[in-house]
């Protein structure tokens, strides 16, 4: 854990102040201010060296007062007057020391380093006043004397007795001489710890090998590329390549590079760190160490400092620690012999007269793997992602402990840093995780956890830890992101087992949070277990360029392998803990040479090998110097013992993850701190004493003893009768089970088979030869549930994978009999075929993607990146079947007889769709199309996760009732709900439109705006979730992707599958809607800025200012505001009024079933049905926000519509949005804007509810994008029309009908800024249609591309530091990659279209009602959408159709 330790010499103020100075004053200085920020995390933004020395000195004159205020009391000292308030002192300090500490690690600046150096012995000297104060000591030890007598809980007793001891052992019961005395040391000491530290961060940071090409030879690409990289970052050029001493870089170099004396160099520059004799050595401090320790255990009792140190700890004595390290010592050296004689061998091959060296070991030891194992580490580190890896600890946690991790928005104090809200179970708050992960100048080496506040409690409530995970990574490159060995990656494990016991804690006294030296390894070390489980790999080891999960071949080999090289790693940190027990255990000091005694206690005295250097050399062993760990490195091989114990407790459980053991654990054990001693807290979990068995038997040391003949074969029988008993049982689930296997069977075989369709000679369907699936997956299995309807409550997340793997191999099974058919290609056999091949994988695609924008989750995220790969796969093996599209080419070209429109309509659609996806490619090409689209569905989907994270991330909580005093009341309310919802007090704004628009729109306050519009306008632009590079590559791969088909831009492509056609005329409709309508834009905006200055507004309004200013004009100008119409808006009510509109147009009927099943409780079902009572489809309603839910509104379908055999399968539709919740006073009333959402989203579900046809490819909204539109924006028409208000608008309180002022205000207000919202729409057009124009690869500034691409439709003030397409899933991870215009242009559509409604005199219903029906929503796809629009209306469309209904006519 390296320096985590620093501040060993005021330990007991570290682990025990807890006292809250509440009192805020007025100053610069963050410290001496209440904290704001989320979840009371530092606000590092604003933290500054210069803040800490003032901050330490008020820390410890609020200290002293509030000691001198125990001390002061008359009274008789009792648990709560002394032992309680003494726990709760102190808070500030102890607040200051522990944020310093970390970055003094972390972020060690010149300045940093110089506030340590005069900090450090001001603050020994703060402790030893302390805990050398007589008056306090006086107090304790009476409470101490007396604790039998007195009613003190168990952990009251604990804390009385910890405390006493500490201050014994901290010099209490000297003399004034030796308090005087041992002052004086600990401040040598805490100067003595500076010096050392920094002197090893300098060599750290000092040495660079620097290389040219030519001499790389055997280093694997990533290593070189990453050292290129290293180069020019220090300014060496381009053709230099730089190694360091930091082990990210100097361990691969070890293990991979040829030429052993540049291994001899960087080796030899790494073991003489702080050894050159000069002002950096370290080699005298290390004997003041001793010097000043020996005298400071002398002085308070024991013979030696290791005496000092282990009497406080599990092991009690120096001896206890020698014979655990020495009962492993034989073993590990002897194994570590052998790994030697076995490398040696190799090295002769390779140097016949060569000599084996310390620095030879990694490059030997890899070859040897690589020779038994067939493994390497490049050959793994590619399914270690830093991000997978991270991932994996995130997924062991939560299957362990049912704790999930929020990304959030919060201050850094590093932009290399990410931070999460961690949530419990219940999804309280639990705490915050900072993750640092990457190496970088000024940091230490190694990697540890700390915190930057630790957990107490403050009036009965727990307050959470803000605990921090640092680490020393390399860092990714342009093309490769960080990979991690499988020491690199347990270290991560490691370390978050830290964490999760700094988060898990829960200990009523702050002095009773933490536990022994030797204990605190546990919870870290017995994480690592869980790293090469084969349940866990599956789970997180996935390849970062194709996704795939890491093969089993490979999770054999590292099962196999899990002992390789354990002797040297063994005993190279059993080296370093023995020279560490010996150099402290020294009885007297004397003056020594500090290589000689390391080379005594180890090389002369235990023999090990000269090949073998010990982990660390005194001139630069942190832990023991500069860290906390001073006769205490053996705490890791004594936690070894512990971990591999207590792993034995899962192992045997038969469940790796037991639930019922982990909560054992966490209860027992992690969230007690120090309530009890280790050995008890150890015995509470386990039921029994530690055994040293199982880290033997883990390292291969010890092998179990032969038992008694008979007692062997019991075992052996056991053994066996257990192998048989699981084939048995297999055997018997496979019996149960097959007759659903048939029967499961039969029914995709029917699937696949349509025997007769009449006026074709050939009729038939292939058969396919389907594998057997698993129908006690609900997934697979038939549904009988009403109408076929997901049954959602049966559904678990275990069962998407393999149902996702059982489909796909179902329709490759399908493909391979369409494929081998003997027959002619017919358009039954061939077309049908495929039009029907893949029905169930359609049918758990259409439920899991779903939910995934509705109701995911991170198990959801991971299940997605995990199966996208293979149904890319899938995909581009169908596209790219040679013999398929010769089948499908055929029937193209020879169509036959008797085919109907919709027949030729599929035909076309299929051909089209094979040379559009690459058919026709010769091989090499089709190659490089599924390599792109592989990579491109993985870049979208990372695109779509991404942004929703962003939005997720940045909340704004308000505390002071006076920042939303001026709120409406709806608005408030909504606040409120969202912020008791997240546990937190006062009112919270979030990014999503419920709660954005509405703080926007009524806030005055400026402050607050711009912080939220920033963060909305900035989502995934830079920082954890940043799109920009995604921004790069999509755009890149579908500029490939274009060409490789042979057009010119991407765009070209996309557009020749549309209503526009071509590139030109989109742009042109594009220009020609700008050039109509932005005069008026610039005049609304004008108009609103003169206001705004009439207000009393000084400057231009900007972009957080437009919607407040907006709306208070349009109060005044129309007399019109959300809050006056909200109260007739009822979602209840507008549900009502939407149903009965599709009720007078359509003659639909919606009614509520109960019964069947929903994906979340907010969702409802409803059975839909026409005029004459026919099914028509089910509709899911899902109205409101939540964290899993992305933002905005969509409609989507879990089935579309078809007709097999002549029988009918209806669609069920979903509509999701993001409307405000009802609040505990008022029901969920919607905004003039938001009910226009809810008609145009329910226009599309009108579209895929009303779908018939034959093939579901064609039906519903399976339709040009830029006409998929219309049937949705023509609803929002309805929005102001006073004959449908009538009907339905109601007060939500009284009943009273919208007044007819009311309604008559809506409609002169329908175009109010229509001009400026027309513009604000064609400018996210244009930067669509700019990035997917792009003819070469765009490696520029995404936030300067679309400032560029915007400029001439933009209107209001441009704000740097922000951008929208980083979070514009429309276009990049949605289906509308050169296609936004189609918004603009079914505007078009439907404003022509809806003078259809209003020639005929009857907007509800009557004929221009039934000709859109006919022609365009029961029509899907089955024409060319202008052919369906002309027969509608008669003509085609005109854009003047907008510009007339947006009132612009000049």
């Amino acid at each position: 854990m390296g320096r985590l330790g620093r501040l060993l010499l005021i330990y007991f103020i570290i682990m025990s102040l807890a006292a809250c100075q509440k009192k805020k004053v007025e100053t610069a200085n963050p410290f001496f201010e209440e904290w704001t920020t989320p979840y009371g995390v530092p606000p590092f933004d604003r933290i500054r060296p210069e803040h800490f020395l003032p901050a330490f000195e008020r820390g410890m004159s609020l200290h002293n007062a509030e000691i001198d205020a125990i001390v002061g009391t008359s009274d008789e000292p009792t648990f709560e007057n002394t032992i309680a308030a003494y726990d709760a002192s102190g808070r500030m300090l102890q607040r200051t020391s522990l944020i310093f500490e970390m970055l003094a690690a972390s972020d060690a600046t010149p300045e940093m380093q110089a506030v340590e150096q005069e900090a450090m012995p001001l603050l020994a000297a703060h402790a030893d006043e302390i805990c050398m104060n007589e008056r306090l000591f006086g107090r304790i030890k009476a409470v101490y004397d007396r604790r039998e007598a007195l009613p003190l809980t168990a952990e009251q007793r604990r804390l009385t007795e910890k405390l006493y001891l500490r201050f014994v052992r901290s010099g209490a019961l000297l003399d004034e001489a030796g308090k005087r005395r041992l002052k004086e040391i600990n401040g040598d000491l805490s100067r003595l710890s500076v010096k050392y530290g920094n002197n090893l961060l300098h060599e750290n940071d000092a040495f660079g090998l620097e290389l040219t090409a030519d001499r790389l030879e055997g280093l694997p690409n990533a290593v070189r590329e990453a050292a290129r990289e290293k180069a020019q970052a220090a300014g060496l050029g381009d053709k230099s390549y730089l190694f360091t001493l930091h082990k990210p870089s100097m361990l691969p170099f070890l293990s991979y590079a040829k030429d052993r004396k540049l291994r001899e160099e960087l080796y030899t520059a790494y073991l003489d760190r702080c050894n050159h004799g000069d002002e950096y050595d370290n080699k005298a401090l290390v004997n003041d160490y001793i010097r000043l320790r020996t005298e400071k255990a002398h002085l308070l009792g024991y013979d030696s400092y290791a005496d000092y140190v282990t009497a406080d700890q599990m092991a009690a004595t120096p001896a206890a620690v020698y014979a655990l390290l020495d009962e492993i010592w034989t073993p590990a050296l002897d194994r570590a012999k052998e790994e030697l004689a076995a490398m040696e061998e190799m090295l002769r091959a390779d140097h016949p007269d060569a000599t084996f060296e310390p620095w030879d070991w990694w490059y030997y030891a890899e070859k040897v793997r690589r020779r038994d194992y067939a493994l390497d580490d490049e050959a793994l580190r590619p399914y270690f992602t830093l991000e997978n890896v991270q991932g994996g600890i995130f997924f062991l946690a939560n299957r362990l402990y049912g704790i999930t991790f929020r990304p959030i928005v919060a201050p850094l104090y590093n932009p290399d840093c990410l931070v999460y809200e961690v949530l419990d179970e219940d999804e309280s708050h639990l705490g915050v995780l900072y993750f640092d992960y990457y190496v970088r100048e000024g940091k230490s080496g190694g990697a540890w956890c700390g915190n930057f506040t630790e957990q107490y409690y403050e009036n009965g409530e727990r307050v959470a830890p803000v605990v921090g995970v640092v680490t020393n990574y390399a860092r990714p490159t342009r093309s490769t992101p960080t990979l991690l060995n499988l020491d690199e990656t347990k270290t991560l494990f490691h370390e978050f087992g830290h964490a999760l016991h700094s988060l898990f804690r829960k200990v009523e006294y702050r002095g009773l949070a933490d536990v022994e030296g030797d204990f605190v390894e546990l919870p870290s070390q017995v994480m690592e277990n869980w790293a090469t489980e084969p349940e866990m790999l599956e789970q997180y080891a996935l390849h970062y360029r194709t996704n795939d999960k890491i093969p089993e071949s490979l999770v054999r080999k590292i099962r196999r392998s899990a002992q390789f090289n354990q002797g040297f790693e063994m005993t190279e940190l059993l080296a370093a803990a023995l020279s560490d027990m010996d150099i402290h255990s020294q009885r007297e000091y004397a003056p020594f040479d500090v290589d000689a005694f390391e080379r005594e206690a180890l090389y002369t005295k235990r023999g090990l090998i000269p090949q073998i250097e010990p982990r660390y050399r005194y001139p630069y062993f942190s832990h023991i110097f500069d860290g906390g760990y001073s006769a205490g490195y053996y705490f890791y091989i004594w936690a070894q013992v512990l971990d591999k114990d207590a792993y034995e407790a899962f192992r045997r459980s038969g469940d790796i993850f037991n639930r019922k053991i982990a909560r054992a654990f966490r209860e027992k054990l992690l969230s007690r701190g120090g309530e009890a001693d280790g050995m008890t807290l150890y015995r509470d979990f386990r039921g029994q004493d530690p055994d040293k068995a199982p880290l033997l038997k883990a390292c291969g040391f010890w092998v179990e003893p032969e038992p008694e003949t008979d007692s062997l074969a019991a075992v052996r029988l056991r053994s066996g009768s257990s192998c048989r008993r699981r084939t048995c049982s297999n055997c018997a689930i496979s019996k149960k089970t097959s007759n659903k296997y048939v029967t499961m069977k039969k029914i995709l075989s029917f699937m696949s088979l349509t025997l007769l369709v009449a006026g074709c000679a050939d009729r038939t369907m292939p058969v396919a030869d389907l594998p057997e699936i698993d129908t006690s997956n609900p997934l697979l299995a038939e549904w009988e549930t009403p109408y076929a309807t997901p049954p959602f409550e049966r559904i678990e997340l275990k069962d998407y994978e393999p149902a996702f793997d059982a489909a796909i191999a179902v329709q490759r099974a399908e493909i391979e009999a369409i494929v081998k058919n003997p027959a002619k290609p017919s358009f039954h056999n061939t077309i049908v075929a495929l039009e029907r091949s893949g029905e169930l994988l359609s049918r758990i695609e259409g439920l899991f993607y779903n939910l995934l924008e509705a109701d995911s989750n991170d198990e959801m995220q991971r299940i997605a990146l995990d199966v996208q790969p293979k149904l890319t796969a899938l995909s581009n093996d169908i596209a790219l079947d040679p013999a398929l599209f010769a089948r499908v080419k055929a029937v193209y070209e020879n169509p036959g007889w008797f085919l109907s429109k919709e027949d030729k309509r599929l035909l076309e659609k299929t051909y089209k769709s094979f040379a559009r996806n690459g058919a026709a490619l010769p091989a090499d090409k089709q190659e490089l199309y599924r390599q792109y689209t592989t990579e491109l569905g993985e870049m979208t989907l990372k695109f779509g996760q991404n942004s929703l994270a962003a939005t997720n991330a940045f909340t704004l909580n308000i505390t002071d009732p006076g920042r939303v005093e001026e709120l409406p009341d709806f608005v408030k309310e909504g606040l409120a709900a969202d912020a008791k919802a997240r546990g937190e007090k006062g009112w919270t704004v979030t990014l999503q439109y419920p709660s954005y628009v509405p703080f926007m729109t009524y806030s005055s306050d400026r402050e607050a705006k711009e912080q939220l519009w920033r963060a909305s306008n900035a989502r995934a632009l830079g920082g954890e979730f940043d799109n920009c590079e995604n921004i790069r590559r999509i755009v890149d791969l579908r500029r490939q992707i274009a060409g490789l088909l042979g057009y010119e831009t991407y765009a070209d492509y996309v557009l020749e599958e549309r209503m526009a056609e071509n590139t030109a005329t989109v742009n042109a409709f594009l220009q020609e809607l700008l050039d109509e309508t932005i005069d008026y834009a610039r005049a609304d905006y004008a108009m609103i800025n003169d206001y705004a200055h009439a207000q009393g507004f000084e400057g231009d309004v900007m972009p957080w200012d437009w919607s407040y200013y907006a709306e208070k004009y349009k109060n005044e100008k129309y007399a019109l505001s959300d809050e006056q119409v909200k109260p007739y808006f009822e979602l209840e009510k507008v549900k009502k009024g939407v149903f009965l509109l599709a009720n007078k147009l359509y003659g639909l009927n919606f009614a509520r079933r109960d019964d069947i099943a929903v994906y979340h409780p907010d969702v409802t079902a409803y059975e839909v049905t026409d005029a004459k009572g026919d099914f028509v489809a089910v509709l899911y309603l899902d109205f409101f926000p939540r964290a899993s839910k992305r933002a905005g509104a969509w409609m989507t379908e879990f089935r579309g519509s078809k007709v097999v055999e002549g029988v009918e399968t209806r669609p069920l539709v979903s509509l999701v949005m993001n409307f405000t919740k009802p609040t505990e006073t008022k029901p969920s009333l919607l905004t003039f804007d938001e009910v226009n959402t809810f008609l145009h989203e329910f226009g599309h579900s009108l579209h895929g509810m009303l779908g018939q046809g034959e093939y579901e490819s064609l039906n519903g909204t399976s339709v040009y994008r830029d006409f998929v539109e219309l049937p949705s924006q023509i609803m929002e028409n309805w929005a102001t029309e006073k004959q449908w208000l009538d009907l339905w608008a109601e007060h939500y309180e009284t009943g009273e009908k919208m007044p007819a002022e009311l309604v008559e205000k809506i409609v002169a207000a329908k175009n109010y800024l229509a001009a400026y919202a027309n513009v604000r729409q064609l400018s996210f057009g244009m930067t669509d249609m700019a990035w997917h124009t792009l003819k070469e690869p765009f490696t520029g500034d995404v936030e300067a591309f679309e400032k560029q691409s915007m400029a001439p439709a933009q209107v209001l003030p441009v704000v740097d530091g922000t951008a929208m397409n980083p979070a514009f899933t429309h276009i990049f991870s949605g289906g509308y990659a050169a296609g936004y215009y189609g918004y603009k242009w079914a505007e078009v559509l439907e404003a022509d279209a809806f003078k259809a409604f209003e020639e005929t005199g009857s907007i509800l219903g009557g004929p221009a009602a039934d000709a859109f029906r006919k022609h365009i929503l029961t029509q899907g796809g089955h024409e060319h959408p202008m052919k369906l629009y002309v027969a509608f209306r008669g003509h085609k469309p005109e854009t003047k159709a907008l510009i007339e209904k947006m009132g612009l006519t000049k």
